[in-house]
């Protein structure tokens, strides 16, 4: 089985992501002989790791958990993607629980 994601709509065409075609990205194989950082291709739950080179597949959102990528079905299909904006967002988000994390654990240990 194919593993891409699928196609957004052709233009013209009333196929498209309901047709079940599949569009995988090929960018991860293209970008490796222009820098000297790993080039992942990203998949469900594959960890965060610095100086890497991270590809997002097509039609998908792209959240940041517990040092993993998540991939969620793309929350905007049609008009200006925001693929990015998830991203940064879900960054924002797990920063801010891990900061309210570290507070609430530290404010409940007494001091020495």
């Amino acid at each position: 089985m194919n593993q891409g994601v699928r196609a957004p709509p052709a233009p013209g065409t009333e196929r498209g992501a309901g047709s079940g075609r599949v569009f995988p990205t090929p960018l991860h194989t293209i970008l490796p002989p222009y820098t000297a950082m790993p080039v992942d291709l990203i998949s469900e739950r594959l960890l965060i790791e610095p100086n890497r080179a991270f590809i997002i597949p097509s039609n998908c959102d792209l959240h940041a958990q517990g040092g993993e990528f998540q991939l969620r079905p793309i929350s905007k299909p049609r008009g200006w993607p925001d693929v990015i904006t998830v991203f940064l967002r879900s960054l924002i988000a797990h920063d801010i629980a891990l900061a309210i994390r570290r507070v609430a654990r530290n404010e409940a240990q007494p001091d020495a």
